[in-house]
């Protein structure tokens, strides 16, 4: 049991490089010009699962799904208009 806790204290601490399979390089350079790191699109992933990156003329736009949760409490939100 010990064992098993001290592992996941380990994978906790370990360094970016090691924990998403990049290069230090990698993880601090942009995904597109001007865009976050990919160690920030990573740890949106942790965070918030899937991703998604859609371009749009001059733009790219980052976005995820919505949770059911998420879209109820925003339906009940009487101060957004349809358009928001």
């Amino acid at each position: 049991m010990d064992e098993l806790k001290e592992q996941e204290r380990v994978s906790e601490d370990q360094e970016p490089e090691l924990q998403y399979g990049y290069t230090k390089e990698e993880l601090e350079a942009p995904v597109f010009e001007g865009g976050p790191t990919r160690l920030e699109v990573e740890q949106w992933k942790e965070k918030y699962g899937a991703i998604y990156f859609t371009p749009f003329e001059d733009e790219v736009f980052i976005w995820r799904t919505l949770t059911r949760p998420r879209y109820r409490q925003m339906i009940q939100d009487k101060d957004l208009t349809t358009m928001d």
